[in-house]
């Protein structure tokens, strides 16, 4: 019985890690073309949609992971990125 619950335990963490992997890589890839579209516009705030894409295109993240020795959990980022966007909101409307 308690192999069973250790096993769906396990189970459950591996179905977690592999959604998050597939949404930093969807999210990644947004922020990616986003900053491509900012830059394009000479906008400021392609600076925090670059930042944006480093916390969560998965081979920038673990390049800066290895680099700096340091990582981010799941909520870290979420509230990272909020951050940033609202920061980028500011930006955008001194911008106009």
């Amino acid at each position: 019985m308690e192999q069973q619950i250790q096993a769906s335990g396990s189970q459950s963490n591996l179905w977690w890690q592999k959604t998050s992997l597939v949404l930093n890589w969807i999210f990644g890839i947004f922020f990616a073309i986003d900053t491509i579209f900012e830059i394009v516009d000479y906008s400021y705030s392609s600076i925090t949609f670059f930042l944006c894409t480093a916390i969560t295109l998965p081979p920038i993240y673990n390049y800066l992971k290895k680099k700096f020795n340091f990582t981010l959990s799941g909520w870290l980022k979420i509230i990272i990125i909020f951050a940033l966007l609202v920061f980028s909101l500011f930006i955008l409307n001194f911008e106009i």
